[in-house]
C-alpha cells in the first residue's frame, strides 16, 4: 500500500512527480554495494572464525568453514535485497531517498538546505573504485549524515555533486544540458591554503592523544595472544624470561612506550596523510588520509566559529590544531570540521586571514581579559575535590577486595599534586577578549587549552549561571553555544566577576 502525502490523498511519488516532472529519475548504487556491504558486515567475523580454523580437530575446523560459508550466503543475500529496494532521485526541489527492505523509509532533502557534500573513500572502497558520499543539513541527523550514498562510482559522485550544488546556488533544473557526466571529481581545484608535510606529520602523530588508546590496543591484543599462539611457545617464554628486576621493567615499560608513539604516528599517517585545504569559490574542502581518503567540504558561510586547540603535549612546542564549527557538522568523528591538523601558533593569524577572514586573530600577541583573583582559589581546588572523591572510591574498593597497604596514602599524593597543577593551570590559561563588530575570544582548559574565536551574532544560546557560594563572592559562570554538531560547538568560563559575565551575556545577545 503506497504512502498517503500529508498534504491531501495523493501518493508521495504522484504529489512529486506532479510538482517536477525529474522524479521519474530513479537511481540505485552501484551493483558493487553488495560486495561492499558484505564485506564490511563479515569484518567483525573474521576474527572468530580465524580462531575456528586454527584451533581443535578437523571437525571444528570444518564446522568453522560450513558456518562461514552460510553467514556469508545469507548476508549477501540479504544485502542483495536491500540494494534493489534503496533507490534515490535528485530533481530540481532536491534528493529524494527511499529505503527499507521489511519497513519502507522516505527521506526527503531540499536543496536550499544542503550544507555540506562530502566524499569519502575506506581501502575497500578504493579496492572497488567507487564513492560513498555524504550530504547533510544544518540540523543533521544526530547520528550522521542526513543522507548517504554508500557506493556509487566516481562519474555518479561528481554528476551529483555538480547537480545538486548547482541546484543549491542557481536554482536551475537538474534536467539542465550542462554536461554533468563529464565533471571528474578534482582533488587539485580551487586555491591551496595549507599541506601537512612528511616533518610536520611526525610531529602531530607523536605529540596527538593517541598515545593512551594505541596502548590500550596493544593490551586488547595481548589477552588474545593465547589464542593465536601456541601454549608452549608461552611456556618456553617464561622459562626463558630472568626474573623481574627494576631494569627489566623499566626496559618493557620503555618498549611499550616506544609501541605506543608508534602507533599514534602511524595512526596519524594514515588518517592525514597527503592532506590538503583549498578554497573553492565559497567553501573550503579538506581532502585527507592514505587508506581512506575524505574530501570534506565546508561552506565558509556556515561557519559559526573557530577553535584553536593546543594539545597538553603540544603546547610546549607552540603547536595547536585548527578546526572550524559549522552547523549540523562533527557528528561523526573528531577528524570532522578540520581545518588543519597541526600548525605553529605564529602561523595562525596569516592561515586564518586566508581562510576564514571573519575570525582571524593572533593567538600569541592577543591581551585577555582573565578572571579576578579571589576566583583563584576556586579553580584551584575544583580537581582536587575530584581526585579527593576518585581516591577514595578505589581505597574502599582495595579494602573490599583484599588488605590495604599503607603504600596507598603515600602514592595519593602525587594525583593531588597533579590535580592542583590542572587547576593551577586552567586559572591561568582561562580569559575571554571582546573585539570589534561582536568579535568574543574565549580561552579555556581542561587538559587541552582552546580558544573559541566567534562573534555575537553566532551564538545561539548564552547563560549565565551563579550558585550561594559565587554569589557571595560576587562571581558567576558564562555558558555560550554556536550551531555546532561537535562538542567545540560549548564555550563556558567559570568564576568570572559578575559584571565581566554580565558584559558577555550582553556580547552574545547582540544582533
Amino acid at each position: 500500500m503506497r504512502k498517503r502525502c500529508a498534504t491531501g490523498s495523493l501518493s508521495w511519488r504522484t504529489f512529486v512527480t506532479m510538482s517536477d516532472p525529474l522524479a521519474a529519475r530513479v537511481h540505485r548504487l552501484h551493483p558493487i554495494w553488495i560486495v561492499y556491504s558484505a564485506i564490511k558486515s563479515l569484518r567483525a567475523l573474521i576474527f572468530p572464525l580465524v580462531i575456528m580454523l586454527f584451533s581443535g580437530g578437523n571437525a571444528f575446523q570444518w564446522f568453522g568453514i560450513g558456518t562461514g560459508l552460510l553467514i556469508t550466503v545469507a548476508i549477501v543475500g540479504y544485502r542483495t535485497l536491500i540494494w534493489n529496494r534503496f533507490t534515490y532521485e535528485i530533481t530540481a526541489r532536491g534528493i529524494h531517498v527511499r529505503s527499507g527492505v521489511v519497513s519502507r523509509q522516505e527521506r526527503f532533502l531540499p536543496t536550499e538546505r544542503i550544507q555540506t557534500i562530502d566524499l569519502n573513500e575506506d581501502v575497500i572502497h578504493r579496492l572497488l573504485k567507487v564513492v560513498a558520499i555524504k550530504i547533510e543539513s544544518a540540523a543533521g541527523s544526530g547520528s550522521g549524515a542526513d543522507i548517504v550514498l554508500e557506493a556509487v562510482s566516481q562519474a555518479d559522485a561528481a554528476r551529483i555533486r555538480h547537480d545538486l550544488l548547482r541546484l543549491k546556488t542557481t536554482g536551475s533544473s537538474a534536467d539542465d544540458p550542462s554536461p554533468a557526466e563529464h565533471v571528474i571529481i578534482r582533488e587539485d581545484e580551487g586555491e591551496l591554503l595549507g599541506t601537512l608535510p612528511f616533518r610536520r606529520l611526525v610531529v602531530a602523530g607523536a605529540t596527538s592523544g593517541r598515545v593512551g588508546p594505541a596502548l590500550g590496543l596493544i593490551f586488547a591484543g595481548l589477552q588474545f595472544a593465547d589464542d593465536l599462539v601456541p601454549l608452549r611457545f608461552w611456556d618456553h617464554v617464561l622459562e626463558e624470561t630472568p626474573d623481574p628486576t627494576v631494569e627489566i621493567i623499566a626496559a618493557l615499560l620503555l618498549i611499550g612506550a616506544l609501541l605506543a608513539w608508534s602507533f599514534a604516528i602511524i595512526s596519524t599517517f594514515l588518517t592525514y596523510g597527503n592532506f590538503e585545504l583549498r578554497r573553492i569559490d565559497n567553501r573550503l574542502q579538506a581532502t585527507y588520509g592514505l587508506l581512506e581518503r575524505r574530501r570534506v567540504t565546508i561552506p565558509t558561510a556556515r561557519i559559526q566559529a573557530i577553535s584553536v586547540t593546543e594539545g597538553i603535549m603540544r603546547q610546549p612546542f607552540g603547536l595547536a590544531t585548527i578546526r572550524a564549527e559549522s552547523a549540523g557538522y562533527g557528528k561523526e568523528s573528531a577528524e570532522s570540521g578540520i581545518l588543519m591538523p597541526l600548525l605553529p601558533l605564529v602561523e595562525v593569524s596569516a592561515f586564518l586571514q586566508r581562510a576564514c577572514p571573519e575570525f582571524a586573530i593572533d593567538p600569541t600577541t592577543m591581551s585577555l581579559n582573565t578572571p579576578p583573583v579571589r576566583a583563584r582559589r576556586r579553580y584551584l581546588l575544583a580537581p582536587v575535590w575530584g581526585a579527593l572523591v576518585l581516591i577514595v572510591i578505589a581505597i574502599l574498593l582495595a579494602i573490599v577486595i583484599g588488605p590495604l597497604s599503607s603504600n596507598w596514602a603515600v602514592a595519593a599524593i602525587p594525583v593531588f599534586v597533579i590535580a592542583g597543577i590542572m587547576g593551577w593551570m586552567n586559572y591561568r590559561d582561562s580569559g575571554w577578549y571582546i573585539g570589534s563588530s561582536g568579535l568574543l575570544v574565549i580561552r579555556s582548559r581542561s587538559i587541552d587549552r582552546n580558544t573559541t574565536i566567534t562573534r555575537g551574532r553566532r551564538i545561539q544560546q548564552s547563560t549565565l549561571t551563579e550558585n550561594p557560594f559565587q554569589r557571595r563572592a560576587g562571581l558567576a559562570s558564562f555558558h555560550a553555544a554556536v550551531a555546532s554538531g561537535g562538542a567545540g560547538g560549548r564555550i563556558s568560563l567559570a568564576h568570572l566577576d559578575k559584571d565581566d559575565a554580565t558584559s558577555l551575556l550582553h556580547v552574545s545577545a547582540r544582533p
